[in-house]
């Protein structure tokens, strides 16, 4: 009876990580489509309607936390507010661009890898359970 439960334990345990890590890349995705689509709002307002910084982030609603390890928007979030519309405008563009290129870079893995590797977590977990027994 203990051996079954050790092996139900490592089978549900090693699944857990392969949903985690589909799930993680499907947060991540999320995020940078969302943190993307607000961008044009955010220069809309700062370039072309010349509202303050903090007012055109509050008002196109960006949040930077969830992405702040990602270099393009580290750097973005410094020169908002420190440096002219025109780089300003600049400075969106570009992170709008390399951020739908990320974007569309960690779909296609999840579409590939994410079901991929919880499958293959569970069969690992099958195979130590398999083992155990």
């Amino acid at each position: 009876m203990l051996k079954i439960i050790g092996a139900a334990t490592v089978i549900a345990a090693a699944g857990t990580i392969g949903v985690t890590y589909a799930a993680e890349l499907s947060r991540r995705a999320r995020n940078i489509k969302s943190f993307t689509d607000a961008l044009p709002a955010l220069r809309r307002e700062i370039c072309d309607m010349l509202t303050p910084t903090l007012d055109a982030i509050a008002v196109s609603e960006i949040r930077f936390e969830p992405l702040i390890d990602i270099d393009e928007v580290r750097q973005l979030r410094r020169l908002l507010g420190k440096v002219g519309a025109e780089e300003q405008r600049i400075a969106i563009t570009r992170a709008e661009s390399r951020l739908t290129a990320m974007y569309e870079k960690i779909e296609r893995e999840r579409k590939s890898k994410g079901k991929v590797f919880a499958a293959v977590c569970l069969s690992v977990g099958l195979m130590i359970a398999i083992v155990l027994i």
